[in-house]
């Protein structure tokens, strides 16, 4: 998977939605393997090109957050104001 990142990478923009459901998959993968502090980058950076990019109520950014609400002490999701 951290191919296929790297593909993306060089094809898509650093924003495309596309790359963050990339990170999102090997986030999860990479918490399955227990590694969960590269789990939680992987997921922030997924839900930093999903805030960008998609809408707060859209179903892949809800995803995210409510993965890293779960999985990340540190995480706070920013007000929308």
């Amino acid at each position: 998977m951290t191919r296929a990142i790297e593909i993306k990478k060089k094809a898509f923009a650093a924003t495309d939605p596309r790359l963050a459901t990339s990170y999102s998959n090997l986030a999860l993968v990479e918490q399955d393997l227990g590694n969960l502090a590269e789990a939680r980058r992987l997921m922030r950076r997924a839900y930093e090109i999903r805030a960008a990019r998609l809408a707060r109520e859209h179903t892949d950014t809800q995803k995210t957050i409510d993965w890293l609400k779960a999985n990340d002490p540190d995480f706070v999701v920013p007000d929308d104001d």
